[in-house]
């Protein structure tokens, strides 16, 4: 088992990062031909609710890309040692929209990073605020938790599944497919291989196809919610990974009413928890 000090990464704690960047349409326009949406995008419209992962990527040269599609760690993250990644959670607190043509300035700030023993070993969790700002103005702030742990052992049982509601006031079914997965790699240009690579997914890191990315998945639950409610600004956003969902898999879209805003969740077929998310107007 990898054995981590905690205390060497608490250098990275309070680095920042800052960059700006014109927001372009065609990602926004991908995006929407992805989902089946209308595509009419232009110069002045609102960046559609959770867009903003589709700007500030990183664009690293292949020659500093991780075994894993992602960039090299060090740097502005902390270099872990542990192989496999997950961003498994984001809380997100909207100021005004942002919208297509104007600059955006970003900055990026490490909030903490955690040393724990799990069930199946280490973890470490990492936290990175981003903060947007244009003409001095917040638009946009998000604190991401990211995971990492190490590679399954080959007798490894995975932890049981949480069951998800019963108490759903709608309910839509999707099917991810490998060309939806690959349209959002691009659009968010990620090539993190668990998301295309099916040998990668299943011979590297023990899964049993490519899997969905859990933003696209937060993305499903909240086109879902807009189609089956009166959404208003949105005042926060937030979605925890619970069960990975894999290319193919029949998934259902949920949610029910809660205090000042929606409690959604997305499942499987056997009734699990695979994302779990809350929005409040």
């Amino acid at each position: 088992m990898t054995e981590i000090d905690e205390t060497t990464y608490r250098e990275w704690i309070d680095r920042t990062e800052v960059a700006r960047e014109r927001l372009d349409a065609w990602p926004v326009r991908g995006l929407k031909a992805a989902l089946e949406e209308d595509v009419g995008t232009g110069e002045g419209d609102e960046v559609p609710a959770l867009g903003q992962w589709l700007y500030f990527v990183p664009a690293v040269p292949r020659s500093r890309m991780g075994e894993d599609g992602h960039p090299q760690r060090g740097g502005f993250l902390p270099p872990v040692s542990l192989p496999r990644r997950m961003w498994a959670a984001s809380d997100i607190s909207f100021g005004r929209p942002m919208r297509i043509g104007e600059e955006v300035e970003k900055t990026a700030r490490i909030a903490d990073i955690l040393v724990k023993a799990g069930k199946t070993g280490l973890l470490v969790f990492l936290k990175i605020e981003n903060i947007y700002r244009s003409g001095g103005e917040h638009v946009l702030t998000e604190v991401q938790t990211i995971v990492y742990r190490d590679d399954p052992r080959p007798d490894e049982v995975p932890p049981p599944p949480k069951r998800a509601p019963e108490n759903a006031a709608w309910s839509e079914t999707v099917e991810p497919d490998t060309a939806l997965l690959f349209r959002y790699s691009a659009v968010t240009f990620n090539a993190h291989r668990i998301h295309y690579d099916a040998p990668y997914a299943r011979e590297v890191e023990g899964y049993p196809d490519v899997v969905v990315h859990g933003q696209l998945t937060a993305t499903l639950l909240f086109n879902a919610l807009r189609r089956n409610t009166s959404v208003r600004r949105l005042r926060t956003f937030g979605f925890r990974a619970m069960k990975p969902i894999f290319a193919g898999e029949r998934i259902f879209l949920e949610g029910v009413p809660s205090g000042d805003g929606y409690q959604l969740w997305a499942r499987d077929g056997d009734g699990n928890l695979c994302l779990s998310a809350s929005v409040e107007f």
